[in-house]
Protein backbone atom coordinates (compact mmCIF):
# COMPACT_ATOMS: atom_id res chain seq x y z
CA UNK A 1 0.00 0.00 0.00
CA UNK A 2 1.39 3.39 -0.87
CA UNK A 3 2.30 5.62 1.91
CA UNK A 4 -0.29 8.39 2.72
CA UNK A 5 0.81 11.85 2.18
CA UNK A 6 1.38 14.25 5.47
CA UNK A 7 1.74 17.74 6.22
CA UNK A 8 5.65 17.05 7.56
CA UNK A 9 6.33 15.44 3.45
CA UNK A 10 4.71 18.60 1.87
CA UNK A 11 6.38 20.86 4.15
CA UNK A 12 9.91 19.23 3.43
CA UNK A 13 9.45 19.83 -0.07
CA UNK A 14 8.33 23.38 -0.17
CA UNK A 15 11.03 24.31 2.40
CA UNK A 16 9.00 25.43 4.86
CA UNK A 17 7.24 24.16 8.62
CA UNK A 18 4.57 22.11 8.91
CA UNK A 19 2.33 24.67 10.71
CA UNK A 20 3.21 26.85 7.53
CA UNK A 21 1.65 24.09 5.50
CA UNK A 22 -1.15 23.37 7.95
CA UNK A 23 -2.10 27.39 7.87
CA UNK A 24 -1.86 27.59 4.20
CA UNK A 25 -3.83 24.22 3.97
CA UNK A 26 -6.77 25.90 5.88
CA UNK A 27 -6.59 29.82 4.66
CA UNK A 28 -5.46 31.00 7.91
CA UNK A 29 -3.47 34.32 8.13
CA UNK A 30 0.17 34.53 8.01
CA UNK A 31 0.98 33.14 4.89
CA UNK A 32 1.47 34.85 1.56
CA UNK A 33 -0.70 34.41 -1.24
CA UNK A 34 2.10 33.13 -3.47
CA UNK A 35 3.71 30.83 -1.05
CA UNK A 36 -0.50 29.70 -0.61
CA UNK A 37 -0.49 29.03 -4.19
CA UNK A 38 3.02 26.90 -4.32
CA UNK A 39 1.98 24.69 -1.32
CA UNK A 40 -1.76 24.13 -2.75
CA UNK A 41 0.19 23.14 -5.72
CA UNK A 42 2.50 20.55 -4.07
CA UNK A 43 -0.47 19.08 -2.24
CA UNK A 44 -2.04 18.69 -5.64
CA UNK A 45 0.66 17.12 -7.53
CA UNK A 46 1.49 14.65 -4.25
CA UNK A 47 -2.36 13.40 -3.72
CA UNK A 48 -2.55 15.08 -0.15
CA UNK A 49 -5.64 13.70 1.29
CA UNK A 50 -6.91 15.10 4.67
CA UNK A 51 -8.48 12.80 7.47
CA UNK A 52 -11.88 13.55 6.14
CA UNK A 53 -13.50 11.00 8.61
CA UNK A 54 -12.19 12.52 11.35
CA UNK A 55 -12.55 16.43 10.21
CA UNK A 56 -16.30 15.28 10.29
CA UNK A 57 -16.51 13.84 13.32
CA UNK A 58 -14.23 16.85 15.06
CA UNK A 59 -17.48 18.89 13.44
CA UNK A 60 -20.40 17.60 13.82
CA UNK A 61 -23.65 17.98 12.40
CA UNK A 62 -23.19 20.71 9.31
CA UNK A 63 -25.80 23.43 8.94
CA UNK A 64 -26.49 24.49 5.39
CA UNK A 65 -29.15 26.96 4.18
CA UNK A 66 -29.81 26.10 0.17
CA UNK A 67 -31.72 29.41 -1.24
CA UNK A 68 -32.98 28.34 -5.10
CA UNK A 69 -35.52 28.52 -7.46
CA UNK A 70 -38.35 26.46 -6.67
CA UNK A 71 -38.93 23.55 -9.21
CA UNK A 72 -42.62 24.05 -9.54
CA UNK A 73 -44.40 24.37 -12.89
CA UNK A 74 -42.52 25.86 -15.63
CA UNK A 75 -39.22 26.58 -13.30
CA UNK A 76 -38.79 22.74 -12.98
CA UNK A 77 -37.27 22.15 -15.97
CA UNK A 78 -33.90 23.97 -14.94
CA UNK A 79 -34.18 24.30 -10.77
CA UNK A 80 -35.16 20.75 -10.22
CA UNK A 81 -31.49 19.54 -11.41
CA UNK A 82 -30.00 22.24 -9.09
CA UNK A 83 -32.29 20.67 -5.67
CA UNK A 84 -31.49 17.16 -7.55
CA UNK A 85 -27.54 17.79 -7.62
CA UNK A 86 -27.44 19.45 -3.77
CA UNK A 87 -29.62 15.95 -2.92
CA UNK A 88 -27.41 13.86 -4.21
CA UNK A 89 -24.14 15.53 -2.55
CA UNK A 90 -26.04 14.90 0.70
CA UNK A 91 -27.00 11.51 0.29
CA UNK A 92 -23.64 10.62 -1.37
CA UNK A 93 -21.93 12.20 2.14
CA UNK A 94 -23.58 11.19 5.03
CA UNK A 95 -20.49 11.29 6.88
CA UNK A 96 -20.82 14.83 6.90
CA UNK A 97 -24.36 14.71 8.75
CA UNK A 98 -25.44 17.70 6.26
CA UNK A 99 -28.72 19.01 7.76
CA UNK A 100 -30.23 21.14 4.69
CA UNK A 101 -32.68 23.53 5.18
CA UNK A 102 -34.51 24.50 1.79
CA UNK A 103 -35.73 27.74 0.89
CA UNK A 104 -37.16 28.12 -2.58
CA UNK A 105 -38.45 31.04 -4.23
CA UNK A 106 -39.98 31.97 -7.24
CA UNK A 107 -37.31 33.22 -9.36
CA UNK A 108 -36.95 36.69 -9.80
CA UNK A 109 -34.58 39.23 -8.51
CA UNK A 110 -36.81 40.26 -5.82
CA UNK A 111 -37.83 37.08 -4.88
CA UNK A 112 -34.35 35.63 -4.44
CA UNK A 113 -33.91 38.80 -2.00
CA UNK A 114 -36.95 37.91 -0.20
CA UNK A 115 -36.02 34.50 0.32
CA UNK A 116 -32.49 35.13 1.38
CA UNK A 117 -34.28 37.67 4.16
CA UNK A 118 -36.77 34.29 5.15
CA UNK A 119 -33.50 32.04 5.38
CA UNK A 120 -32.42 34.77 8.29
CA UNK A 121 -35.15 34.98 9.84
CA UNK A 122 -35.85 30.86 10.00
CA UNK A 123 -32.17 30.15 10.50
CA UNK A 124 -31.01 32.71 12.60
CA UNK A 125 -26.97 32.82 12.60
CA UNK A 126 -27.25 28.55 13.52
CA UNK A 127 -26.76 27.72 9.97
CA UNK A 128 -23.00 27.18 9.14
CA UNK A 129 -23.06 28.25 5.29
CA UNK A 130 -25.41 29.08 3.00
CA UNK A 131 -26.48 28.12 -1.19
CA UNK A 132 -27.45 30.32 -3.59
CA UNK A 133 -27.41 32.18 -6.88
CA UNK A 134 -25.96 35.40 -7.31
CA UNK A 135 -27.56 38.42 -7.53
CA UNK A 136 -27.64 42.26 -6.52
CA UNK A 137 -30.87 42.42 -5.42
CA UNK A 138 -30.97 44.98 -2.53
CA UNK A 139 -32.59 42.25 0.10
CA UNK A 140 -29.88 39.92 -1.49
CA UNK A 141 -27.40 41.94 -0.53
CA UNK A 142 -28.51 42.88 3.01
CA UNK A 143 -28.38 39.48 3.75
CA UNK A 144 -24.99 38.72 2.14
CA UNK A 145 -23.48 41.85 4.02
CA UNK A 146 -25.36 39.61 7.51
CA UNK A 147 -23.42 36.39 6.26
CA UNK A 148 -19.76 38.30 5.40
CA UNK A 149 -20.54 39.45 9.62
CA UNK A 150 -20.89 37.01 10.98
CA UNK A 151 -18.54 34.97 8.97
CA UNK A 152 -20.89 32.45 7.82
CA UNK A 153 -19.47 31.39 4.13
CA UNK A 154 -21.54 31.11 0.80
CA UNK A 155 -21.57 29.44 -2.41
CA UNK A 156 -22.89 30.84 -5.83
CA UNK A 157 -24.56 28.03 -8.18
CA UNK A 158 -25.15 28.92 -11.94
CA UNK A 159 -25.24 33.02 -11.69
CA UNK A 160 -22.26 35.37 -10.28
CA UNK A 161 -22.06 38.25 -8.18
CA UNK A 162 -18.34 38.92 -7.28
CA UNK A 163 -18.43 42.25 -5.42
CA UNK A 164 -18.98 40.20 -2.26
CA UNK A 165 -16.84 38.06 -0.11
CA UNK A 166 -18.37 34.74 -1.47
CA UNK A 167 -16.51 31.85 -1.61
CA UNK A 168 -16.48 30.43 -5.00
CA UNK A 169 -18.93 30.85 -7.93
CA UNK A 170 -19.72 27.20 -10.33
CA UNK A 171 -21.51 28.06 -13.80
CA UNK A 172 -21.36 26.30 -16.44
CA UNK A 173 -18.99 27.13 -19.56
CA UNK A 174 -22.20 29.75 -20.58
CA UNK A 175 -19.89 31.66 -23.43
CA UNK A 176 -18.84 27.94 -24.37
CA UNK A 177 -21.90 27.17 -25.07
CA UNK A 178 -23.31 29.43 -27.26
CA UNK A 179 -20.71 28.59 -29.23
CA UNK A 180 -21.02 25.11 -29.33
CA UNK A 181 -24.54 25.89 -30.54
CA UNK A 182 -23.35 28.27 -33.05
CA UNK A 183 -20.50 25.22 -34.27
CA UNK A 184 -23.25 22.77 -34.44
CA UNK A 185 -26.13 24.95 -36.34
CA UNK A 186 -23.33 26.03 -39.27
CA UNK A 187 -22.47 22.54 -39.56
CA UNK A 188 -26.12 21.67 -39.91
CA UNK A 189 -26.40 24.16 -43.09
CA UNK A 190 -24.74 24.83 -46.50
CA UNK A 191 -22.19 27.81 -46.37
CA UNK A 192 -24.29 29.44 -48.98
CA UNK A 193 -27.12 29.24 -46.77
CA UNK A 194 -27.99 32.84 -45.73
CA UNK A 195 -30.87 34.33 -43.33
CA UNK A 196 -32.13 35.03 -40.22
CA UNK A 197 -30.80 32.83 -36.82
CA UNK A 198 -33.15 33.66 -33.66
CA UNK A 199 -32.10 33.67 -30.44
CA UNK A 200 -34.75 32.79 -27.55
CA UNK A 201 -33.98 33.27 -23.69
CA UNK A 202 -34.14 36.13 -20.66
CA UNK A 203 -30.88 37.85 -21.72
CA UNK A 204 -31.43 40.28 -18.59
CA UNK A 205 -30.06 37.01 -16.90
CA UNK A 206 -26.46 36.87 -16.36
CA UNK A 207 -25.77 33.16 -18.00
CA UNK A 208 -28.15 33.31 -20.82
CA UNK A 209 -26.91 36.50 -21.91
CA UNK A 210 -23.31 35.11 -21.50
CA UNK A 211 -24.77 31.93 -23.78
CA UNK A 212 -26.19 34.35 -26.53
CA UNK A 213 -23.10 36.31 -26.49
CA UNK A 214 -20.71 33.38 -27.28
CA UNK A 215 -23.15 32.28 -29.93
CA UNK A 216 -23.13 35.77 -31.63
CA UNK A 217 -19.26 35.61 -31.48
CA UNK A 218 -18.70 32.52 -33.44
CA UNK A 219 -21.61 32.76 -35.91
CA UNK A 220 -19.95 36.25 -36.84
CA UNK A 221 -16.17 34.73 -36.74
CA UNK A 222 -17.90 31.63 -39.16
CA UNK A 223 -20.23 32.87 -41.64
CA UNK A 224 -21.55 36.79 -41.87
CA UNK A 225 -24.29 35.26 -44.26
CA UNK A 226 -26.79 35.13 -41.36
CA UNK A 227 -28.39 38.41 -39.75
CA UNK A 228 -28.82 37.09 -36.01
CA UNK A 229 -32.07 38.20 -34.55
CA UNK A 230 -32.55 38.64 -30.78
CA UNK A 231 -35.61 37.91 -28.98
CA UNK A 232 -35.98 38.10 -24.91
CA UNK A 233 -38.80 36.31 -24.17
CA UNK A 234 -39.53 35.51 -20.58
CA UNK A 235 -43.15 34.61 -18.81
CA UNK A 236 -44.74 31.60 -19.86
CA UNK A 237 -44.38 28.83 -22.21
CA UNK A 238 -47.44 29.48 -24.16
CA UNK A 239 -47.04 33.26 -23.92
CA UNK A 240 -43.41 32.68 -25.95
CA UNK A 241 -44.87 30.51 -27.90
CA UNK A 242 -47.38 32.74 -29.02
CA UNK A 243 -44.50 35.32 -29.43
CA UNK A 244 -41.96 33.00 -31.70
CA UNK A 245 -45.16 31.80 -33.83
CA UNK A 246 -45.69 35.14 -34.63
CA UNK A 247 -42.37 35.95 -35.69
CA UNK A 248 -41.89 32.73 -37.50
CA UNK A 249 -45.10 33.20 -40.31
CA UNK A 250 -44.11 37.19 -40.56
CA UNK A 251 -40.48 36.36 -41.28
CA UNK A 252 -40.13 33.79 -43.97
CA UNK A 253 -36.34 34.51 -44.03
CA UNK A 254 -35.42 32.55 -40.92
CA UNK A 255 -32.82 29.42 -41.26
CA UNK A 256 -33.27 28.50 -37.54
CA UNK A 257 -33.75 28.93 -33.45
CA UNK A 258 -31.26 28.61 -30.70
CA UNK A 259 -32.75 28.79 -27.20
CA UNK A 260 -30.52 29.50 -24.35
CA UNK A 261 -32.52 28.63 -21.55
CA UNK A 262 -34.58 25.31 -21.03
CA UNK A 263 -38.02 26.49 -20.71
CA UNK A 264 -38.42 28.39 -24.01
CA UNK A 265 -36.52 25.31 -25.32
CA UNK A 266 -40.30 23.77 -24.94
CA UNK A 267 -41.84 27.29 -26.37
CA UNK A 268 -39.32 27.10 -28.97
CA UNK A 269 -40.67 23.77 -30.61
CA UNK A 270 -44.31 24.26 -29.97
CA UNK A 271 -44.05 27.88 -32.26
CA UNK A 272 -42.23 25.79 -35.17
CA UNK A 273 -44.99 23.31 -34.97
CA UNK A 274 -47.43 26.13 -34.43
CA UNK A 275 -46.23 28.20 -37.76
CA UNK A 276 -45.82 25.17 -39.82
CA UNK A 277 -41.90 25.45 -40.31
CA UNK A 278 -38.82 23.23 -41.25
CA UNK A 279 -35.77 25.37 -39.33
CA UNK A 280 -32.96 23.81 -37.50
CA UNK A 281 -33.83 23.99 -33.67
CA UNK A 282 -31.16 23.81 -31.11
CA UNK A 283 -32.32 23.67 -27.24
CA UNK A 284 -30.80 23.90 -23.85
CA UNK A 285 -30.83 21.62 -21.10
CA UNK A 286 -31.63 17.62 -21.09
CA UNK A 287 -35.38 16.62 -19.44
CA UNK A 288 -37.93 14.47 -20.23
CA UNK A 289 -39.98 16.57 -22.79
CA UNK A 290 -36.67 17.48 -24.78
CA UNK A 291 -35.59 13.74 -24.73
CA UNK A 292 -38.87 13.55 -26.25
CA UNK A 293 -38.84 16.34 -28.72
CA UNK A 294 -35.32 15.19 -29.78
CA UNK A 295 -36.54 11.89 -30.67
CA UNK A 296 -39.53 12.89 -32.41
CA UNK A 297 -36.49 14.81 -34.54
CA UNK A 298 -38.16 18.33 -33.56
CA UNK A 299 -34.65 19.37 -32.03
CA UNK A 300 -31.88 18.74 -34.21
CA UNK A 301 -29.18 18.67 -30.49
CA UNK A 302 -29.18 19.99 -27.35
CA UNK A 303 -26.65 22.18 -25.58
CA UNK A 304 -26.78 20.25 -21.93
CA UNK A 305 -25.81 23.13 -18.82
CA UNK A 306 -25.26 20.09 -16.49
CA UNK A 307 -26.98 21.77 -13.50
CA UNK A 308 -27.09 18.65 -11.48
CA UNK A 309 -23.12 18.88 -11.73
CA UNK A 310 -22.60 22.75 -10.95
CA UNK A 311 -25.05 22.84 -7.60
CA UNK A 312 -23.50 19.17 -7.00
CA UNK A 313 -19.84 20.52 -6.87
CA UNK A 314 -21.34 24.07 -4.85
CA UNK A 315 -21.89 21.88 -2.25
CA UNK A 316 -18.74 19.91 -2.40
CA UNK A 317 -16.97 22.99 -2.47
CA UNK A 318 -18.77 24.56 0.81
CA UNK A 319 -19.17 21.38 2.65
CA UNK A 320 -15.18 20.61 2.40
CA UNK A 321 -14.54 24.05 3.73
CA UNK A 322 -16.80 23.99 6.19
CA UNK A 323 -15.34 20.47 7.27
CA UNK A 324 -11.62 20.88 6.40
CA UNK A 325 -11.16 24.58 6.07
CA UNK A 326 -10.21 23.75 2.81
CA UNK A 327 -10.49 26.74 0.08
CA UNK A 328 -11.12 26.49 -3.92
CA UNK A 329 -7.75 26.70 -5.24
CA UNK A 330 -9.94 28.79 -8.39
CA UNK A 331 -12.97 31.22 -7.16
CA UNK A 332 -14.67 30.13 -10.11
CA UNK A 333 -15.24 26.79 -11.40
CA UNK A 334 -17.09 26.11 -14.77
CA UNK A 335 -18.29 23.15 -15.89
CA UNK A 336 -18.23 22.20 -19.57
CA UNK A 337 -21.21 21.71 -21.31
CA UNK A 338 -21.81 19.38 -23.13
CA UNK A 339 -23.85 18.63 -26.82
CA UNK A 340 -26.42 16.02 -26.82
CA UNK A 341 -27.62 14.30 -29.91
CA UNK A 342 -29.89 10.66 -30.18
CA UNK A 343 -26.78 8.90 -30.45
CA UNK A 344 -25.75 9.87 -27.10
CA UNK A 345 -29.00 11.00 -25.58
CA UNK A 346 -30.09 7.42 -23.80
CA UNK A 347 -27.44 8.09 -21.45
CA UNK A 348 -29.21 10.96 -20.21
CA UNK A 349 -32.67 9.71 -19.87
CA UNK A 350 -34.15 9.06 -15.95
CA UNK A 351 -29.98 8.89 -15.07
CA UNK A 352 -29.09 12.69 -13.69
CA UNK A 353 -25.96 10.74 -12.01
CA UNK A 354 -24.26 9.86 -15.27
CA UNK A 355 -23.16 13.71 -15.73
CA UNK A 356 -21.30 13.45 -12.49
CA UNK A 357 -18.26 10.60 -13.72
CA UNK A 358 -17.98 13.53 -16.98
CA UNK A 359 -16.75 16.52 -15.11
CA UNK A 360 -14.02 18.52 -16.82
Amino acid sequence: MAKRTTLADIAKVAGVTTMTVQRALKGSGGVGDELRRRILQIAEEMDYKPNVMASALKKGKLKVAAVLPDAESENQYYASCLWDGLEGYVENNSIFQIQCCKIPYERSPVNQGLAMEKMLEQCGDDIDGVISMGGDDPGFLHALKHLDDKKIPYVFIGTDYQACNRLCCVTAYNEIAGSLAADLFLNFVRRSDTGRILLTGDFSIQDQNQNASGFEKQIKQRNGNFEIVKLSNFGTIDSVSRSLAQFLRADMDVAGIYSCSARNTLAMCRAIDEAGKCVTAIGSDVFAENVQLMKEGKLSAIIHKRHYDQAYRAAQILVEYLAEKKKPVNPNEMIMPVIVMNGNIDCFIENRQWESRYTF
